[in-house]
């Protein structure tokens, strides 16, 4: 597994408070020595496609930091891989 770990993120979940506890979420990860990669989409069709590349390029985990959508569309990206998911809600 890599150490570079990729924050799946809906700055917009909750009003917001998916891109404020990305930063946290961000920082712990970094402080535990792992390099941290955000990948954003332009909408759902766009997210799903990067996070998929993410797992495809070989990231460490994939963790979701938003609301139900955006962990439907996690679970899709890494359903079938050996890429754990992590979840921030």
């Amino acid at each position: 597994m890599t150490s570079e770990i990729t924050l799946f993120v809906n700055p917009t979940a909750g009003r917001g408070r998916g891109a404020h506890a990305a930063q946290p979420a961000a920082s712990a990860l970094r402080d535990a020595g792992l390099s941290v990669r955000t990948v954003l989409g332009e909408d759902a069709d766009d997210a799903l496609r990067r996070a998929r590349e993410a797992v495809a390029a070989g990231t460490g985990a994939l963790i979701a930091v938003g609301g139900d959508g955006l962990m439907s569309l996690a679970l899709q990206a890494v359903a079938g891989t050996a890429t754990p998911l992590g979840v921030v809600a």
